[in-house]
């Protein structure tokens, strides 16, 4: 595994480690929280930049897989997420930060790092994971106000859908437009980087805000959030498998729609959160907590599918 496949995992890892071990003063923190949205935005803005939209598969196969996964993981998944909730008796802060995490759309970047590795089709996966995180900004705002019904959290959809429009929708369109601007021009290697640096970053600022509760966190509530993530993620998992048959669809493109379909954005569901200005910090903490067992528990699948593909070619 190269250094560009090894750089989101391990800038996550020493992120959290950097985290709990270096207290760092609240005023910091408060200059620093707010940057958390201008890292969603930058992302956007150097995905639009790489996209070409011109070379998005058209195939029946690829439109019948974005069409399930955007069904599953943008509609489905947010009332999975409330009814394992329910079902482990999670406190309502904790729940919200559930239902958030299961109503954003994939990752950003490491759901296309992990199809690269696992052997799957990478142009899938990056179109898959730009539009739906496109589609994800109009759908959060009514899945979430939807889901949270008869809850004590109150979700104003339009404001929420305004934010996501801001930070999401807005700069990959600028990012597109630029390309065109600059006469088709490709980033420079090293600003490829950009995006997976600003993944790390956003999960940092968010450690090192909850890093009293990170720090107080009882075995038994580790476990329970980690029970209800896997829960989750494993059986978005499976229901992307099942689908990969009926769809007709080659390993590659199965690989990448089990980790397209599955993932969920780590920034996205934080700033959601930051979005609805409510007490959010348990919510916060499920979300940490939900990114680093999708990743771990993927890398290690990853690398097995990797493996299986070098002995059988």
């Amino acid at each position: 595994m190269n250094f560009k496949k090894l750089f989101l995992p391990s800038g996550l890892i020493l992120a959290i480690a950097a985290a709990l071990l270096v207290a760092v003063p609240q005023g910091a923190i408060e200059v620093l929280s707010p940057l958390k949205g201008w890292l969603v935005i930058i992302i956007f803005l150097i995905n639009g930049y790489q996209t070409r939209l011109r070379d998005a598969p058209r195939s029946p196969r690829f439109v019948g897989a974005f069409v399930f996964a955007a069904m599953l993981t943008l509609i489905g998944a947010p009332w999975l997420g409330r009814g394992v909730g329910d079902l482990l008796g999670m406190s309502s802060v904790m729940a919200l930060g559930l239902i958030v995490m299961s109503s954003v759309p994939s990752t950003l970047s490491s759901g296309i790092v992990l199809t690269d590795v696992a052997g799957g089709n990478t142009l899938w996966a990056l179109i898959l994971t730009i539009g739906l995180n496109v589609l994800g900004v109009f759908t959060v705002p009514f899945m979430l106000a939807w889901c949270l019904q008869a809850t004590d959290v109150e979700v104003s959809s339009s404001k929420l859908l305004i934010k996501l429009a801001l930070w999401v929708l807005a700069p990959f369109l600028i990012g597109g437009f630029s390309r065109r601007l600059l006469g088709d021009r490709q980033l420079i290697p090293a600003l490829k980087y950009i995006p997976s640096t600003c993944v790390i970053l956003t999960v940092w600022i968010s450690c090192i805000a909850q890093r009293g509760q990170l720090l107080s966190l009882r075995p038994a509530t580790l476990a329970l959030i980690a029970a209800a993530a896997m829960t989750i993620h494993l059986l978005l998992m499976l229901a992307c498998l099942g689908a990969s048959f009926p769809l007709r669809l080659k390993p590659d493109e199965r690989r990448a729609l089990m980790f397209l379909g599955s993932q969920k954005t780590l920034p996205v569901a934080l700033g959601v959160l930051a979005a609805l200005g409510t007490n959010v910090g348990a919510g916060v903490i499920v979300c940490i907590v939900f990114h680093f067992l999708q990743l771990i528990t993927d890398s290690f699948i990853a690398s097995k599918m990797a493996a299986a593909k070098k002995v059988t070619s």
